[in-house]
């Protein structure tokens, strides 16, 4: 099995782990509290937006490249082992300042270049500045789209 698509089901908890060959789950519009991806190794899109997800188990023993978690309530999200990502959409989850920042400034030292990457929305917090604005500077400099909250 390569692809799951379970959307839509009501789904509280989902273990990849049964699936191991997984290259794209898709796990959105569920009831999601519990996800483990851990040895999921050719995980390359990860859908899982519109649940109630706050962290991921194994996430960081994987690296997909297409991360969509919208609409969760995630506090912090930590992507140091996941070099591989051109995608990351955190929009509408409860990050703080300092979760924002890590997110910014890892997809710096990640070095990849024209991504895309949303931290805006309700409940996430805006970066702080100078240092989260300088992170999303230098990830506009090299072609990447961000999207995140100010404070006006």
């Amino acid at each position: 099995l390569q692809a799951l698509a379970c959307n839509s089901n009501a789904l509280t908890s989902l273990v990849g782990t049964m699936c191991p060959s997984l290259v794209d789950l898709y796990g959105y519009y569920n009831s999601l509290t519990s996800l483990d991806v851990t040895g999921v190794t050719n995980l390359g899109q990860l859908y899982c937006h519109d649940n109630n997800l706050s962290s991921i188990t194994g996430l960081n023993t994987v690296n997909p490249p297409y991360i969509r978690l919208a609409n969760n309530e995630f506090t912090t999200f930590d992507i140091s082992s996941n070099t591989q990502i051109q995608y990351l959409d955190l929009s509408n989850n409860l990050l703080t300042q300092d979760a924002v920042d890590a997110i910014l400034a890892q997809l710096v030292t990640n070095g990849l270049s024209n991504g895309t990457v949303d931290v805006s929305g309700t409940g996430n917090s805006a970066p702080s500045m100078p240092t989260g604005g300088m992170s999303a500077e230098s990830l506009i400099a090299v072609g990447w789209t961000v999207t995140m909250n100010s404070d006006a």
